[in-house]
């Protein structure tokens, strides 16, 4: 707290190096060690704690350089994601304590923390640059982690079959080009999700037969073939004059979006209806 206050005044890299270093290994031990034997475990104080250190460190980070117009060096982003890597790991390990699981929870309210500085940092025009997209950086981070902590299975692909959606409309709501390539990367990670996802329910010997058309594994392959038609018609909105990405056009990922939209539901729905088929009418079994 003392050098956070010292903040306003004097940048002292070295003196915020060891207190974050310090500060970081008696917390990490008392968490790893005497947390551990105590009985019940103080989960809210530690989590206060944690929070508290992560606000401190995070506004120290930032406040003499906005103050006084400072440029960033490597050594400030390096000491701000390394804070926001330490509470994100202290967190997950005090909330493992917790039932039912609050991580998906928390990973979103870490998302929503650094996007509101993101934003207003992103309207000041004075604002570096390489701040701005670090923090948005992590939202995304964040963002795509919350679905696999607090999710399974098929609602992993159904949130990023969701968030690719929405990444692309906050783009073109905000002009950020780096969140408009995230929800590219977040359609691939969809995809992959999508394949385990129909690997598991419609493998070659399904043991429990689903109810028609009505079971999960349909539903989650037809949501993420919508959300890839959504996603081809919000390309429409691109600027045609631009390259999304080195080589690619607007136009070509808009088809290529409706291309696996289109392949999608055919997939899942031949897929459902071998299912089906197969419970139906099971194929004869050659004689011993």
């Amino acid at each position: 707290t003392g050098m956070l206050v010292l903040a306003n005044y004097k940048k002292w890299h070295l003196i915020n190096v060891i207190s974050f270093l310090l500060t970081s290994a008696i917390f990490g031990g008392w968490l790893s060690m005497r947390f551990l034997d105590m009985e019940p475990r103080p989960v809210w104080p530690a989590m206060g704690f944690a929070t508290a250190f992560f606000g401190v460190f995070f506004i120290m980070n930032l406040r003499y350089n906005l103050k006084h117009g400072s440029q960033f060096v490597a050594l400030d982003f390096s000491l701000l994601l390394a804070n926001t890597a330490v509470y994100f790991a202290a967190g997950l390990s005090i909330l493992q304590n917790v039932k039912p699981s609050l991580d998906g929870l928390f990973v979103i309210v870490l998302a929503a923390f650094h996007l509101v500085f993101a934003w207003m940092f992103y309207k000041r025009a004075n604002a570096p640059k390489h701040l701005v997209y670090l923090l948005i950086g992590l939202v995304l981070t964040f963002l795509s982690l919350a679905g696999p902590l607090q999710l399974d299975g098929n609602h992993i692909t159904l949130f990023w079959a969701a968030e690719c959606v929405l990444l692309l409309w906050f783009s073109q709501r905000t002009g950020i080009r780096l969140v408009e390539r995230a929800s590219m990367l977040v359609v691939l990670l969809m995809l992959i999700s999508l394949v385990m996802d129909l690997a598991k329910h419609y493998g070659e010997v399904p043991i429990v037969r689903m109810a028609p058309v009505l079971n999960k594994a349909w539903i989650t392959g037809m949501a993420s073939a919508v959300a890839l038609y959504l996603y081809g018609r919000m390309c429409k909105l691109l600027p045609t004059e631009r390259d999304v990405l080195p080589g690619l056009p607007p136009q070509h990922l808009r088809n290529a979006a409706w291309v696996l939209s289109a392949a999608t539901a055919y997939c899942v729905n031949a897929l459902e209806l071998g299912h089906q088929l197969e419970h139906l009418a099971p194929a004869p079994r050659p004689a011993p």
